[in-house]
């Protein structure tokens, strides 16, 4: 058996009644209540709380609350460890016994019931005793979580590796491996790594105004990201799993980088990088090199994983991209024919600020910017000088540039031109 604990006191000293103020016509607690229950995971998604009136609300959801909390665990001292032995101990003395709980915050609209999802799989997968979301740091001045080589969460070990924070959003654990220590930081608690903007911790009005905000842009994401996340982004990854493909590529990128010294190149980032057809490839071309991804969809972000390590992983579409590093060589292959005219010149803004050396352009060409059908669906497929556009607005300058053909008897791949281009 699975539990969800949802912890919400009543009490909250900069904005009244936190845990139950409307957000977009409900109950913030309603959301995360929602998830866990659309997760399909739980057999009981309890909330402990110290308040008669959210019990009210929380039941009305479909959540149970089996008794009202100590008001002795109810102040602001009182740790997340607390209130999950608490309800863990009271379900004990009724000899009900769970074998995964899940912590879930309140205040938690940004998630998707997909996360405890991926989660829940993680921890299963590991058999370790607790696992965390976590995002890259940008608060050095909280506790730094880095990782080991063996996927564990470290706290202030190794500040030379990538750093990280605690996301405080939710936390899953293995009951019978947690209740010895009864903390939810173990020797090998394990994180989930996500993107900053889609996280947020709420203890002022800005911030629930911000919370909002992001919401809202969350929600009514745009029809082009949509079509990417969803089942026709899967099936685009399916498609593009066979070998003549890494064949392909490989003739592409050694007659695109054959021009430059590639021990230079230490770092690279590819934007959309799907499965990681690309990146196979390059690693084998540019040795001793430490290799990015961005892509938008999470089946083939999740494939990656075999390919570069997670922390180098940036699971999010390019607009929504927060990378505060540069790379040597920055790769789009594919990619931009696919983005909405209108969004390309923040697109190749973020592509400039990205790149400290090279980027190279592998995408569909024509003069003249055209719009093609593309498997029966409209606006999903566009042609443009794309290296012509970004070279009229950036300092860069033309190293080489070439096509490879469909027919090519030897290494057929779709009819790409390439452009590599150098910072000036």
């Amino acid at each position: 058996m699975n539990i969800a604990i949802i912890p919400a006191r009543i009490g909250s000293k900069r904005i009244p009644k936190k845990n139950i103020k409307i957000f977009y016509g409900k109950p913030i607690i309603y959301y995360a209540i929602k998830n866990s229950i659309n997760s399909g995971l739980f057999d009981k998604v309890v909330v402990s709380t110290d308040s008669v009136d959210i019990k009210k609300i929380v039941e009305k959801f479909n959540a149970e609350v089996p008794f009202i909390r100590n008001k002795k665990l109810s102040n602001d001292n009182v740790d997340t460890d607390s209130v999950i032995i608490d309800t863990l101990e009271f379900y004990k003395r009724k000899k009900i016994f769970f074998e995964y709980a899940c912590c879930v915050y309140p205040i938690t609209p940004l998630l998707d019931f997909k996360d405890l999802i991926k989660g829940y799989k993680k921890i299963i997968h590991k058999k370790s005793t607790s696992l965390f979301p976590i995002y890259k740091a940008n608060d050095l001045k909280n506790k730094i979580i880095t990782i080991n080589k063996k996927g564990v969460m470290e706290y202030n070990s190794n500040k030379s590796r990538v750093s990280y924070n605690d996301a405080g959003q939710y936390y899953w654990i293995n009951v019978k491996k947690y209740i010895k220590e009864k903390k939810l930081w173990s020797k090998n608690s394990i994180p989930v790594i996500y993107q900053k903007n889609k996280l947020i911790d709420v203890n002022t009005i800005q911030d629930w105004e911000k919370l909002k905000k992001m919401y809202k842009k969350n929600t009514s994401k745009p029809t082009q990201e949509k079509f990417w996340q969803g089942e026709f982004g899967n099936k685009y990854s399916n498609r593009n799993d066979n070998i003549k493909l890494i064949n392909g590529n490989k003739n592409l990128f050694k007659l695109a980088l054959k021009n430059i010294n590639k021990k230079r190149i230490k770092s690279v980032l590819e934007i959309g990088a799907n499965i990681g057809n690309n990146l196979k490839v390059l690693k084998k071309i540019i040795p001793n090199c430490e290799f990015h991804a961005n892509e938008i969809n999470n089946s083939a972000a999740n494939k990656l994983k075999k390919i570069i390590p997670e922390e180098c992983i940036y699971n999010s579409s390019i607009k929504d991209l927060n990378i505060n590093k540069k790379f040597d060589l920055v790769l789009s292959k594919g990619v931009l024919i696919h983005i909405n005219p209108l969004d390309l010149n923040s697109i190749y803004k973020k592509i400039n600020s990205l790149s400290s050396k090279y980027i190279l352009f592998c995408e569909y060409y024509n003069p003249k910017p055209i719009n093609i059908n593309y498997r029966g669906f409209s606006n999903k497929l566009f042609k443009r000088d794309f290296a012509g556009e970004f070279l009229n607005k950036y300092r860069f300058q033309l190293v080489d540039y070439g096509f490879v053909y469909k027919n090519d008897p030897k290494y057929p791949l779709d009819d790409i031109n390439w452009f590599l281009l150098k910072k000036m």
